[in-house]
């Protein structure tokens, strides 16, 4: 089985690569950041898995269909793909009235394009062998975020275009979502103290997540077990669900 998953040089993206490479998947790992990325598939191979790292701008169409190409004449066939790739650049909390219009650009870019890009590409490679897993990251956000129109708006958008491929990529292909709640990833540390105090009293479980709870959500949607689930989205936020 061979996965690609985006994003795998940050802490998401490399926690998804390890749990599927722990069960057996040889992994594509596909990142802009070339360091960060080789660090990433070192700790792969440290651990005797398959690991093929390719640095690539998935947002950019042309690397896209680089790094689709890559993987197809590494392996041949691709099983499985996870989109990581998005976030929040720019300052957070910011009054939806205040927020520029580049900036909401790149909150589309950032988080919709990328997924459109590889969702298309590797798709039609799915649907041709009759079988494949494409499992998609959204956010708690998406159910709306104070402060965050613009990352909020296009982490909905990830859910839409989910259930909408999922509607035309079955049978032969499942298309999934993921939405994190609070993870413990560099984005925190950009999360003011406070902030952080009024988001832990809204968890029911009482803590943040880890990076590791979701990579396995990811691998049960990738794997022989969700094989009859399509068009969900899997909330691994400790029971908070944003509109803080």
């Amino acid at each position: 089985m061979v996965a690609v998953v985006t994003g795998a040089a940050g802490a998401m993206g490399g926690a998804i690569a390890a749990e599927l490479g722990a069960r057996g998947h040889a992994v594509v790992l596909a990142d802009i950041s070339g360091r960060r990325l080789a660090e990433a598939a070192d700790r792969l191979t440290a651990d005797g898995r398959a690991a093929h790292p390719y640095r690539c701008d998935v947002t950019d169409r042309a690397e896209a269909e680089a790094l689709a190409a890559s993987a197809l004449a590494a392996f041949g066939r691709v099983d499985v793909l996870v989109n990581v790739v998005g976030g929040y650049r720019g300052r957070m909390y910011e009054h939806v009235l205040d927020i520029p219009l580049d900036r909401f650009d790149e909150a589309v870019r950032l988080n919709l394009r990328g997924t459109f890009n590889l969702t298309q590409l590797f798709g039609r490679h799915m649907r041709e062998r009759g079988a494949g897993r494409i499992v998609n990251i959204s956010s708690v956000a998406k159910n709306g975020a104070s402060g965050q129109a613009d990352y909020a708006a296009a982490k909905a958008g990830v859910v839409a275009f989910t259930r909408s491929c999922a509607l035309e990529l079955g049978p032969a292909v499942t298309v999934n979502a993921v939405a994190p709640g609070v993870i413990r990833t560099s984005v925190m540390e950009r999360i003011p103290a406070d902030v952080q105090a009024r988001y832990r009293e809204r968890i029911p479980l009482g803590d943040f997540g880890d990076p590791v709870d979701v990579a396995r959500a990811v691998a049960f949607l990738a794997g022989d077990d969700g094989r009859y689930v399509t068009g969900e989205v899997i909330h691994v936020s400790g029971g908070f669900f944003g509109c803080l």
